[in-house]
């Protein structure tokens, strides 16, 4: 699919990519944080990330069958231990960045939190950009209602990541790369998403965002698996402070992913108000 996109450029251009995904989850209050987050990386580039993650992943996890006996726990203070083969490792938040593996060894000593922290590096060190947009809905599902169009979580990221290319990269162009749902594509969603850029005045004018997103297979794509990360870290600072996993450090890494890029009108980091029950939203700058 991106090879699509390179088609369409010059010798020696790359396009740009952006990876996005969802997290939520409700606190013991009974509120929804809902996280629509991920990063934007020039493609060439990203195939760094790529090839950095899957090393990474041989680095950090190990097979229990290579252990005898009991003998694979002396090894957890440094290896993630799994039973499936290292092709077959998908990095998900809701493994990684479990609160109880975090506090076992502590944060920073967590080889999940170190394994995440050398993830997030190697997005820096590609010069890639995180964005998210943060709200409070009544249900989670709500989100994604293409009832009344582009759902206002999508048009708003969208409008950061056009604003952010106007400044940071005219002329070139950006793609949506978001995860398959169910091993499927969300059709409603994705129609949505190309009528807004196609139809509306404000689409219209977007003209460095391709028109229609892209889905993928997260398993075999790694920047899916960083925006999984990345969506996951945002919504959990939305949490109370006493419901929050211990990701101070990863919070503060991917906000410094943004706060390099910053115009007067902010970063590319947002917060919603708590959507309405039709579906609409107001903005809190």
């Amino acid at each position: 699919m991106i090879t699509t996109v390179l088609a369409l450029l010059k010798p020696g251009e790359f396009a740009l990519v952006i990876f996005i995904d969802e997290s939520y989850q409700k606190d013991s209050g009974g509120v929804w944080h809902y996280a629509l987050a991920g990063f934007a990386v020039n493609e060439f580039r990203y195939r760094a990330i790529q090839a950095a993650s899957y090393q990474l992943v041989r680095q950090f996890f190990d097979v229990q069958a290579n252990y005898v006996g009991d003998s694979w726990r002396e090894a957890l203070t440094h290896k993630i231990i799994v039973e499936k083969s290292h092709d077959d490792i998908e990095l998900k938040a809701s493994d990684l960045l479990k609160a109880s593996s975090l506090r076992r060894f502590g944060e920073e000593n967590s080889p999940h939190h170190r394994l995440v922290t050398e993830i997030l590096g190697n997005v820096r060190r590609c010069r890639g950009t995180s964005f998210g947009v943060l709200v409070n809905p009544d249900d989670p599902q709500q989100v994604k209602s293409c009832s009344d169009g582009c759902p206002p979580v999508y048009t708003r990221l969208i409008e950061m990541i056009a604003r952010w290319m106007q400044d940071e990269h005219p002329g070139q162009n950006i793609s949506l790369v978001l995860d398959t749902e169910h091993n499927g594509v969300n059709l409603p969603l994705s129609r949505s998403i190309a009528d807004f850029l196609y139809r509306s005045r404000a689409g219209q004018n977007m003209r460095n965002v391709f028109p229609a997103p892209f889905w993928i297979d997260s398993q075999s794509m790694a920047g899916a698996q960083v925006a999984d990360l990345i969506a996951h870290i945002l919504m959990n600072s939305m949490m109370p402070e006493t419901e929050r996993k211990p990701l101070k450090i990863l919070t503060e890494t991917v906000y410094g992913l943004s706060h390099r890029w910053q115009t007067s009108s902010g970063g590319t980091i947002t917060r919603l108000r708590k959507l309405t029950a039709d579906g609409g939203s107001s903005r809190r700058h």
